[in-house]
């Protein structure tokens, strides 16, 4: 049996959404979430992307996209074969504020979930060879 190319989403979801959709009609960017992971060194891009190419073949959904039927149902929607690609960036400053406000700017970011998955990833490179892998989502995605 082949997996469907869409959910429905569930009751909570609902919820998420409702709650993502409020916060966006005030002016914020939606319930959006960035989690971070310091790292001493360079990631191995090519490893990571592997790695994301085989969690989303496995578990497609983490590439969904947010539909609305005629009906007014809403659902996330994948293409199989959809990957998780990974935005690097190279910083010009390691010092603490100067990432934060980096990290802020990304989290501030309004999403369109209509146009662009719930999951994102970016490798933020800084100048002291250490990277930050960041995962950036939606709670209506992820919760």
């Amino acid at each position: 049996m082949s997996e469907p190319s869409s959910r429905r989403l569930n009751a909570f979801d609902q919820c998420m959404l409702s709650i993502n959709q409020t916060l966006q009609q005030d002016g914020n960017p939606g319930f959006e979430t960035l989690t971070q992971l310091w790292l001493d060194s360079r990631l191995d891009l090519s490893r990571l992307q592997l790695a994301l190419d085989q969690l989303t073949a496995r578990h497609p959904v983490l590439t969904a996209r947010l539909t609305r039927s005629w009906t007014g149902t809403w659902s996330w929607q994948w293409t199989p074969g959809a990957r998780l690609a990974v935005n690097e960036e190279t910083l010009d400053s390691a010092e603490e504020p100067a990432v934060l406000k980096t990290l802020c700017e990304k989290l501030s970011q309004r999403r369109n979930l209509r146009a662009e998955a719930a999951l994102a990833f970016h490798l933020l490179h800084l100048p002291d060879e250490s990277d930050i892998l960041l995962m950036h989502f939606n709670h209506v995605l992820l919760d």
